[in-house]
């Protein structure tokens, strides 16, 4: 598995690609995989006011590298991981007093991405930290970081609109702590910082992050091959 990224897409009335670009910079061999992996998928159509449109939004994806059974070549396949707005790159703080003692996090929150590209209603669904227990007051502080990113909304029928989104960000100093959870929960490098870091120091996240949209807002894929959620 590596990294996953976004690949930006138009989507005919009828859920099928007309266009691709990926949002990062990619060799012609990839750049060619992606192109001609994603114009086969099939969605289903978004509907707008009960009416199928034509809809731009951004995949996550990424590449899958296997070799077949007495062979030693290495192949490379595109995985489905979901899609949604495109949030841009941000930094964010260490939750407070968790990095001197030494605590790992996970925080899952819910948000909009309204149609001017701000975030907001942000509400955390889950949190847990390697004390065992739930970190409410610190969730505060991940929310208002949240609040200060921009995205790119998703674009139907000429027209942005709004989307839920659901974040997931690790903060860890211990990698053993993430043995115990599914890798969808981020599907990004954890922040880690480095030894000398101050506690609130800001320090940027390896990006994308986990921006999916929720699935009453998500458009369906019908034929991709799509990443394991553990």
């Amino acid at each position: 598995m590596t990294q996953p990224f976004e690949v930006e897409v138009d989507l005919d009335p009828t859920g099928h690609v007309t266009a691709t670009r990926p949002m990062v910079k990619l060799p012609d061999e990839l750049r060619q995989l992606v192109a001609s992996t994603v114009i086969t998928w099939q969605f289903q159509p978004f509907q707008k006011n009960g009416q199928p449109v034509a809809v731009t939004t951004w995949l996550r994806t990424r590449f899958h590298y296997f070799k077949q059974p007495r062979q030693s070549r290495v192949f490379k396949e595109l995985l489905y991981v979901g899609n949604g707005p495109y949030i841009e790159s941000r930094s964010m703080r260490f939750p407070h007093g968790f990095l001197s003692h030494g605590i790992d996090a996970i925080f899952v929150m819910q948000a909009t991405v309204e149609p001017d590209g701000s975030i907001d209603h942000i509400r955390n669904i889950r949190s847990v930290t390697s004390l065992g227990k739930p970190a409410s007051e610190q969730a505060n502080d991940v929310a208002a970081d949240i609040a200060t990113w921009k995205a790119r909304p998703v674009i139907a029928d000429g027209a942005p609109i709004a989307t839920r989104v659901t974040i997931s960000r690790a903060f860890v100093v211990d990698d053993d702590f993430l043995m115990h959870f599914r890798v969808n929960f981020w599907d990004t490098e954890p922040f880690k910082p480095a030894s000398d870091s101050p506690d609130q120091s800001f320090a940027p996240i390896q990006m994308p992050g986990t921006e999916l949209a929720t699935p009453s807002d998500a458009l369906v894929v019908k034929n991709a091959r799509q990443a394991p959620t553990e």
